[in-house]
């Protein structure tokens, strides 16, 4: 049976659909939705703030998530952020989180499904990500159940989860 791209939260047109790379080299997909409850954000490995704020948040809301919940760490830093350092960092928040990179295609395309933004700009002096950072709860039929700011805690993320989920 077809899993359906279903957005319960009318008007977002979110489309969670992606080809991306893992630590090991392999293309992986929205499949890897499927069946699963998905906290997804997107960032970058040497943000300073931001993304390790959202990546500790998801991580803690894993916790008491289902067995079948899971983490995707998505980096939008194509030029510094490989698809090993994406995981190592994203896996040390939790061990069901994951972190995937890609080409600037991929990530553009990702980017755009998942309606964020970002640009990277640099110059002789510096180097700065600019980027979404929400935090989106994916359900098991891809459909979106949620969107979260960076800052939200886990126990706010898990009341969203629950509001929805009826746990």
């Amino acid at each position: 049976m077809a899993m359906q791209n279903v957005s319960v939260m009318d008007g977002f047109n979110i489309v969670p659909e992606f080809q991306l790379t893992d630590y090991l080299g392999n293309t992986i997909d929205q499949s890897i939705l499927d069946n699963n409850y998905t906290l997804v954000g997107f960032g970058f490995t040497n943000c300073p703030d931001v993304c390790p704020l959202m990546a500790f948040n998801m991580g803690m809301a894993l916790q008491e998530m289902p067995a079948n919940s899971q983490g995707v760490f998505i980096s939008v830093d194509t030029e510094r952020d490989s698809p090993q350092i994406t995981h190592d960092y994203a896996s040390t928040f939790h061990p069901r989180m994951s972190g995937f990179s890609g080409s600037i295609d991929q990530i553009n395309n990702t980017s755009n499904n998942f309606k964020v933004s970002y640009t990277v700009t640099k110059t002789p002096s510096s180097y700065v990500v600019q980027h979404t950072s929400s935090i989106y709860l994916i359900g098991p039929n891809r459909e979106l159940m949620n969107i979260f700011s960076f800052n939200d805690s886990a126990e706010v993320i898990l009341k969203g989860f629950r509001d929805f989920h009826g746990n």
